[in-house]
């Protein structure tokens, strides 16, 4: 098993890693296995978004049928990893998501 790190930028979105329950702490870990694809999905809390590029470090992501949720894969390569994710503020354009790597 290896951690799986999943930052949520200034919380702007509720999150679920790997099927568990939906948080919008800063910052969840998981344990997953060491090899194999993570589901990860964001659902924009009140005042926000989801688009198609909200999540960072990802291998694949998607808006689904309803815009309400975006949806995200990780594959997991045998070591710690992690990736971001950032709901934009409705009436901002998408400017107020960090350009920079929130993962080091």
């Amino acid at each position: 098993m290896v951690t799986l790190t999943v930052k949520n930028y200034l919380s702007w979105c509720s999150v679920d890693v790997a099927g568990n329950t939906t948080s919008t702490a800063g910052t969840q870990t998981a344990c997953v296995p060491a090899n194999g694809t993570v589901n990860l999905s964001a659902t924009a809390l009140t005042g926000f978004e989801v688009t198609t590029d909200d999540w960072h470090d990802v291998d694949s992501q998607q808006l689904t049928g309803n815009n309400m949720t975006s949806k995200a894969t990780k594959a997991i390569g045998g070591a710690d990893t992690c990736v971001w994710v950032c709901c934009r503020t409705a009436s901002d354009g998408g400017t107020d998501c960090p350009s920079t790597d929130l993962c080091p």
